[in-house]
């Protein structure tokens, strides 16, 4: 809570305890405060947005011990991020276990905890929470890690300029309360009953200087101090005042040690005097249930001293910051005066490298003038010689025209009449697989009547023989089995003759392939024969059969040049099966294996021809019926006319 020592009326009643009012409760949000001990504020910069303040709290909270840091604006709002920092209390090695008490510095950007179970101080970041070192105690590397507002706990990267060095002298035993006075810190051992000063070193770390006091009930003696607090650090005076809390008593110290003075609180309720604050003039000490404000070396007479002095200083620094103004002022002209000098001689030394590159860029312009006009003349006799070789090279590639030209058309006429030989070889040849695949479609059609009375002649039988199981009269039983043996002897010769009808189907099927093959062997042993006999002929007969072996040497020309024709589709044909039967091909580009830019009358065309090569009854495809490579055939043919019909819808 942040309590105001305002009461109802505005006015401030002292030295008696005044009521106080609540301002604000801490702790909302996930996790929220479980068992908050310690507590102090300084006051936020100018430079902090929107806080007026910042609390830090430490969270006793044995499974989650933590120290937390929110900022509060002005009215009494968080204003900024929370920052908080723990360690893993459960580690042997952890830093955090039990923070009890914190202080800040003077300057407010070091931030002091003691740590009970682990009988150090820690010493922080009051800006970051970031760990710096540790006092007394136990412990080895800080494992500890700071989260922000969103409250996760994800371990920072530990400052490089964060030490890890710790003070190796002066152990503590049970550390609880803390206060700081310029560099140095006192520090309240609640288990040895005494009160532990630590000195800053050079490098930033502390040391034991002393301890004061130990076990007693007299003046100077301590049992179990737990509260400590330095009375008018803040308001600068001369001789500061060490306050330290036990249960039931309050010692006021000097900063040696020497005791000045033993209070307790009035009738019995000093019980459990260990909370302790201070501010320049008052002194704060909770017990169980109330707050005791105490008034300190006269409060009146010394603020009213004390608030001479400040208008005292206020008016010297006003005389002060008069003179340095005055002192800035001069300076500030002098300096005006310097810097426009320098301007002008700044802008002539401008002024001159601005004409010195003038003329360099004229210069260098000239120059490249002169190179490109070197670069035309020599670009123009380069051009005229280009074009005598080109006009050389022009008249050579003319010759080679008119030459491959007259090649071509002898190549074209002698292959125009191989085609004219082949397409009426292949015309007699389709004359006759359309007459022989009527016969085979005439006998497939039988084969298929005699299957379908087959099947009729075996549902009649199942349907008589069903009749007779079903027959409860013995009169009709006799006539029902008669009827069934004859469903029986019909279907059997409907079986025979359907497999008779199908025997012949395939018998005609290869005595084609057979007959094909024949044809195939005795036309290539008709070339050899003519052949051998146009090149081993006697001589006596060279006259008489020239005609005979030049029309021989013609048929071995054409039956070759058929062959590579065959031989060529038959290749083609398996190159475009397998890639019209590959799973990627699921258009017709795709499926001819051309890319986008190829014309639609193109692909149209690539797509007939490849249609007729693999038509189950072309020539080529006639030999292979019955086996694998046909069953391959049948089902690209299929796909691609599937993929066309697609794409024309």
């Amino acid at each position: 809570m942040l309590l105001s020592l305002e009461g109802a009326d505005g006015l401030t009643a002292l030295p008696a305890p005044v009521p106080v009012r609540l301002v604000r409760s801490l702790g909302e949000g996930e996790p929220q405060l479980c068992s908050p001990a310690g507590v102090c504020v300084r006051a936020a910069s100018e430079a902090d947005d929107g806080c007026a303040i910042f609390v830090y709290v430490a969270d006793r909270y044995p499974k989650f011990p933590r120290l937390i840091r929110l900022g509060i604006g002005l009215d009494g709002v968080e204003t900024a991020p929370r920052l908080q920092w723990w360690d893993r209390p459960k580690k042997p090695d952890s830093l955090l276990k039990d923070p009890t008490e914190l202080c800040l510095s003077l300057d407010g950007h070091t931030l002091f905890v003691t740590d009970q179970l682990n009988h150090s101080v820690l010493v922080l970041d009051a800006d970051t929470l970031k760990y710096r070192f540790s006092i007394g105690g136990i412990g080895t590397e800080p494992t500890g890690e700071v989260s922000s507002s969103a409250w996760v706990s994800s371990p920072p990267r530990e400052d490089a300029a964060c030490s890890t060095a710790r003070a190796s002298t002066g152990l503590l035993d049970g550390p609880y309360g803390i206060a700081a006075y310029g560099k140095q810190l006192f520090v309240a051992e609640q288990t040895a009953h005494r009160i532990a000063v630590f000195g800053a070193k050079p490098d930033g770390t502390y040391e034991l200087a002393k301890r004061i006091g130990g076990s007693g009930t007299t003046a100077g003696r301590f049992r179990r101090p737990r509260g400590l607090a330095i009375v008018g650090a803040d308001a600068d005076v001369p001789a500061p005042l060490l306050v330290v809390a036990e249960a039931k008593r309050v010692h006021v110290l000097t900063l040696h040690g020497e005791p000045l003075q033993l209070l307790a609180p009035p009738s019995h309720a000093g019980t459990n005097l260990w909370g302790l604050s201070v501010s320049a003039w008052e002194l704060l000490l909770c017990d169980a249930g109330r707050v005791h404000l105490i008034d300190v070396c006269g409060k009146e007479e010394g603020r009213a001293a004390f608030e001479a002095e400040r208008a005292e200083e206020r008016e010297e620094a006003a005389r002060s910051a008069a003179l340095e103004a005055s002192r800035l002022v001069a300076e500030l002209a002098a300096e005006i005066e310097e810097k426009r000098r320098r301007a002008e001689m700044e802008a002539e030394a401008i002024e001159e490298e601005r004409r010195e590159r003038a003329e360099m860029a004229r210069r260098e312009a000239e120059e490249k003038a002169a190179k490109i006009a070197d670069k035309k003349a020599q670009r123009a006799a380069a051009a005229r010689d280009a074009r005598i070789k080109e006009e050389e090279e022009r008249e050579r590639e003319m010759f080679r025209n008119a030459q491959a030209d007259k090649a071509r058309e002898e190549r074209e006429a002698a292959l125009l009449q191989r085609e004219m030989m082949a397409m009426k070889e292949e015309k007699m040849r389709k004359e006759q697989v359309k007459i022989i695949a009527e016969e085979q479609a005439s006998r497939e059609r039988k084969a298929l009547q005699t299957r379908v009375a087959f099947g009729r002649a075996q549902v009649a039988e199942d349907a008589a023989w069903r009749r007779v199981e079903m027959c409860t009269s013995e009169a009709e039983l006799g006539a029902l089995k008669d009827a069934a043996r004859d469903a029986t002897r019909v279907r059997e010769i409907m079986e025979r003759a359907a497999k008779k009808a199908n025997e012949k189907a395939e018998a005609a099927v290869k005595a084609r392939a057979a007959e094909y093959l024949g044809q195939k062997q005795r036309r290539t042993e008709a070339a050899e024969r003519a052949a051998f006999q146009s090149q081993w002929q006697w001589p006596w007969k060279a006259g008489s059969s020239s005609a005979e072996a030049q029309a021989a040497a013609e048929a071995v020309a054409a039956a070759a040049t058929l062959d590579e024709n065959r031989s060529a589709k038959a290749v083609e044909r398996d190159e475009a099966i397998n890639r019209i039967l590959q799973r990627g091909s699921t258009t017709v580009r795709k499926a001819l294996g051309v890319d986008e830019r190829t014309s639609d009358d193109e692909v149209r065309k690539r797509v007939k021809k490849l249609l007729i090569l693999m038509h189950p009854d072309f020539t080529i495809n006639l030999p292979l019926k019955g086996t694998k490579q046909h069953i391959r055939i049948e089902a690209a043919f299929k796909k691609l006319v599937g993929l066309r019909d697609i794409e024309q819808r």
